[in-house]
């Protein structure tokens, strides 16, 4: 997908396709996998560490709630 991702990127900033079009033409792009692939090559960012890390913030810590249970 490295060697891919000029044409891909000049294909959908240039034509501006369906979501439909792009899934039939790249469907890989479409895997969590590529997911997370395509959004670290594109913003050099771990985005599966951000999504958990998030999620972290809504997520009591078990030690946490073994204190207060106490």
């Amino acid at each position: 997908m490295d060697q891919t991702f000029p044409l891909r990127r000049r294909e959908i900033v240039e034509t501006e396709p369906l979501v439909k079009t792009l899934k039939e033409r790249w469907p890989v792009l479409f895997s969590e996998r590529q997911v997370y692939a395509e959004f670290n090559r594109i913003a050099t960012t771990n985005l599966e560490n951000v999504v958990f890390d998030a999620l972290d913030c809504f997520t009591p810590s078990p030690r946490k709630e073994v204190l207060e249970k106490k």
